[in-house]
């Protein structure tokens, strides 16, 4: 009878270990970065020459469905993922400009540099059919609100 008791207090022990934390062999969940952002860069690299303004600021409203982002800031709207480290995300879009040119856009939020501010790169890659051109903005983004 005592044996019985030993290998039941056993197999409950496994049953209840085994249950616990959630295990290995599925993703995390992502880490979440909705919400509104101002928005603070100046430029770090213009090859060409072509940003008149070294020093731009804007909102971002940030939503999120999992590791996939959607940001927008004014009306150019972005696309991305949570990076794998779940410390920040890359967004891109691509947008007609003048002269016919596209503009690729590109903003990577890095880990915190602080409580709810973010280390932010903006890069613009233009390319008007002679040769891409690439202008670069760094900063930060200051997490202000909810959801957008």
């Amino acid at each position: 009878m005592k044996n019985l008791f030993s290998v039941i207090f056993i197999v409950v022990l496994f049953t209840v270990v085994g249950c616990g934390g959630g295990g290995s062999g599925g993703s995390s969940a992502a880490a979440q970065f909705i919400g509104r952002f101002f928005v603070e860069v100046s430029e770090t690299s213009d090859p060409c020459g072509i940003e008149s303004s070294p020093n731009h600021s804007f909102l971002h409203d940030v939503n999120q469905d999992g590791d996939l982002i959607a940001l927008t800031s004014g009306e150019i709207h972005y696309s991305g993922q949570v990076n794998a480290a779940q410390t920040g995300f890359t967004v891109n879009a691509t947008v007609a400009t003048s002269g016919n040119c596209t503009s690729t856009l590109s903003t990577t939020y890095s880990p915190p540099s602080g409580d709810n501010i973010f280390d932010v790169v903006n890069t613009t890659a233009i390319d008007c059919g002679r040769g891409v051109c690439t202008v670069t903005y760094s900063g930060e983004a200051n997490y202000f609100g909810g959801n957008p």
